[in-house]
């Protein structure tokens, strides 16, 4: 069981991970990560704080610490096949792999590979979020993760901005992380990374695109359609669900959550009522609920309104709910 997590009944309740020292950082971060050593000058002030939470195949972790540096070594013949993607949330930090150095600031980004040696110098206290995650899932060619790592990504336009928004939505509500949503949301998660390396490794090197491409990677609108339509398929019978509800489960202003939808066949709102009504016509056929009044069944999957909800059945299916179940049962017959 991972460091922090204690189990309670059947379910695990995380627990901040706090160190006092930097050998306690160290013991930590390494449990949560891979093996590291951390150094500081604050021998007597330095304060740590892991909030680490895993989401199926990717690890996402909060961290707030004082000034540190952390390095971390490979083993000879070590292969874990992990890479780590940093989003710096506060402080600043320097990062140095394949000879490569990146200065980060709040709102940037970057990506390290643990098969590789690394080090991170943090000259002041700072906050960061970041994934630990195998480096397939990324579906982004392992040549090209080497070319963009220890390189500062943006996070002020485009999908470096998507990413970054995202990331940061989650280190503001890691209880978020639990339960059905958190592999969806880790799975979000690493799309829009795997989006950004995949632009970026394209800018870098346009050799890469064509590799890319072949391993049809996902963009950054991709991504967050999954996340939204995942989040709507379980929530339908939800009665506030709607454009200003998913907005703020994913950490987006509505103006963005319809620009992700826009060019597909319907509008969210739209597509939220026809999978509503799909619901319903489900629940007409089952036998199981040949007792429940329509009305009750519309109530129950978002229509409160009983003539409101037979004249959009009746729009969607050309009949109205209480036909559509009696042509149902007399074709049974």
């Amino acid at each position: 069981m991972p460091a922090g997590v204690a189990e309670q009944g059947e379910r695990a309740v995380a627990r901040p991970l706090l160190a006092t020292s930097a050998t306690d950082f160290a013991r930590l971060a390494s449990e949560v990560f891979v093996p590291l050593e951390v150094d500081t000058t604050e021998r007597v002030t330095f304060r740590a704080r892991i909030d680490h939470r895993p989401t199926g195949q990717t690890e996402i972790s909060h961290i707030r610490a004082t000034r540190h540096v952390v390095e971390h070594d490979v083993p000879r013949g070590a292969s874990g096949g992990s890479v780590k993607f940093g989003l710096q949330l506060g402080g600043t930090c320097t990062v140095e792999q394949d000879g490569r150095t990146a200065v980060l600031r709040p709102g940037d980004m970057v990506l390290y590979d643990t098969d590789r040696p690394y080090r991170l110098e943090f000259p002041h206290e700072a906050r960061l979020l970041v994934l630990m995650l195998p480096g397939t899932g990324l579906e982004l060619p392992r040549r090209a993760m080497g070319a963009v790592t220890a390189t500062r990504l943006p996070g002020d336009e485009g999908v470096g901005a998507l990413t970054a928004d995202f990331l940061g939505g989650l280190s503001d509500r890691m209880h978020v992380l639990a339960g059905r949503s958190a592999a969806r949301l880790g799975r979000s998660a690493v799309d829009l990374v795997g989006a950004l390396l995949t632009e970026q490794a394209e800018d870098l090197d346009g050799d890469t695109a064509g590799a890319a491409a072949e391993e049809d990677s996902p963009t950054a609108h991709d991504a967050l359609r999954a996340a939204v339509r995942g989040f709507v398929e379980d929530h339908l019978a939800d009665p506030q669900l709607g454009p200003a509800m998913i907005a703020a489960h994913l950490f987006l202003s509505v103006r963005r959550l319809h620009e992700v939808f826009q060019g597909e066949e319907h509008t969210l709102s739209a597509w939220i009522r026809h999978r509503r009504l799909e619901r319903c016509r489900q629940a007409l056929l089952d036998p199981a609920h040949a007792h429940r009044p329509v009305s009750r069944i519309g109530a129950a999957w978002g229509f409160p309104d009983a003539a409101h909800f037979s004249r959009i059945f009746k729009q969607e299916f050309g009949v109205s709910p209480a036909q559509y179940r009696t042509r149902a049962a007399g074709a049974g017959r």
